[in-house]
């Protein structure tokens, strides 16, 4: 069973604002590197500014959770490239998370908002976790065998339900 992961307001407007400086930051890029014809510095440096925007770009959204996947022994958190899967029998606990148990998160590898929230981050009352979520509400935390600790955010909360009943 598919369950839906939209982007809330917040991801929404960071990776709007983010989308329109990279554009205006290449478009200054490309106007620079074509009146350059003398300087090579100008033009390499520029060169690399516009690689590096379009990867960043690219590269966050590619990977970013799109939606999430119950079915054929595995929990599977769809991307663009690289689904990553968990399977159902490595999973310890599934729980709903509150407000009060996610305070102080802090990103150590990860994005915070740039096509959702995903990457590696500590939360002081839980530890390391991997985030794959689009959205700041709706988590649920996924503890897996090897001491590995997951937060998802599906728009639908009977997730963890349906989740529970596919582990037992």
């Amino acid at each position: 069973m598919k369950f839906k992961a939209s982007l809330d307001t917040l991801a929404k407007v960071i990776t709007g604002f983010i989308v329109l400086l990279f554009i205006y930051l290449g478009q200054r890029s490309v106007h620079i590197i074509l009146e350059s014809e003398t300087e090579p510095t100008s033009f390499y440096l520029h060169v690399f500014i516009l690689v590096f925007l379009v990867f960043v770009l690219i590269g966050t959204w590619v990977f970013s959770p799109q939606d999430y996947e119950i079915g054929d022994g595995k929990l599977t958190i769809k991307r663009i490239i690289g689904d990553f899967k968990i399977g159902l029998h490595e999973i310890t606990e599934v729980k709903g998370l509150t407000k009060e148990e996610t305070k102080g998160t802090i990103r150590t590898f990860g994005v915070g908002g740039l096509f959702g929230y995903f990457g590696r981050f500590y939360i002081p009352k839980i530890g390391r976790v991997i985030l794959f979520a689009t959205q700041r509400k709706n988590k649920v935390l996924i503890k897996k065998n090897e001491e590995k600790q997951f937060i998802l955010t599906p728009d639908d909360l009977q997730f963890i339900q349906y989740l529970r009943n596919k582990i037992s």
